[in-house]
């Protein structure tokens, strides 16, 4: 399994992240950062590395600059932060090695409204999306226009969140589920919460991803034929 640090010129700022390359990949699954949170997160690493023993390609990054002059570290910003998910989810499907690839998100609170506005933005090019113990209510005037497979998993013991994410599923009109996931508050830090969520999150990505790709070898297929 290979690592690689990524830096992406955005103009205002200067982002970087960390890629995992598994052998043979899946598709990639790209973490999304919500505010007082970074790549260096141990959910979000314990996440990513069971995706990445299940052959999935993962981004963890920073979507605060080092030297950041439009956001402070505790700083919330939906848009930016979106935007700025946005532009690097660009850069990174250009790459050769990864431009074929299925691609989803993955984001937990503040992050999974990062992740579902990205999304809108990328115009339905991204193939599912993960949301844990996410704050989805702040995207809830856009969720009708995400036609994407999302999964919204929450903590039994998080009544705010379970109904936040209740309201959000009704509005989703795409392949949806709400997961709750026994005995968990909303940090996920009981045993076994967070191997729950892997195992939830990768269910998910299983099914989707591999659903995009089997759809784009039918459609080049086809091409080919014409």
């Amino acid at each position: 399994m290979m690592k690689e640090i990524h830096k992406f010129d955005l103009g205002k700022v200067t982002l970087e992240g960390d890629l995992i390359l598994p052998s043979n990949p899946r598709g990639l699954i790209i973490f999304a950062q919500g505010a007082g949170s970074a790549r260096f997160n141990p959910r979000y690493h314990f996440i990513a590395q069971f995706l990445n023993k299940q052959g999935y390609i993962t981004f963890l990054l920073d979507l605060y600059a080092k030297r950041d002059p439009e956001l402070n570290p505790q700083e919330f910003n939906l848009e930016i932060l979106a935007n700025r998910l946005k532009e690097i989810t660009v850069l990174l499907k250009s790459l050769s090695n990864l431009s074929k690839l299925p691609f989803g998100f993955y984001g937990s609170n503040t992050g999974a409204a990062v992740a579902l506005l990205a999304a809108s933005f990328l115009e339905n090019q991204v193939n599912a999306v993960v949301s844990k113990g996410g704050r989805t209510d702040l995207t809830n005037d856009i969720l009708k226009l995400i036609q994407i497979p999302t999964l919204l998993l929450v903590g039994e013991n998080d009544p705010p969140i379970k109904n936040l994410n209740q309201e959000s599923l009704n509005l989703i009109e795409a392949p949806k589920a709400l997961k709750i996931i026994p005995n968990a508050s909303h940090q996920f830090e009981e045993a076994g919460a967070l191997e729950s969520v892997a195992l939830e999150t990768e269910a998910w990505f299983g099914i989707h991803l591999n659903k995009s790709a089997r759809a784009r070898k039918h459609k080049l297929k086809n091409q080919h034929l014409i």
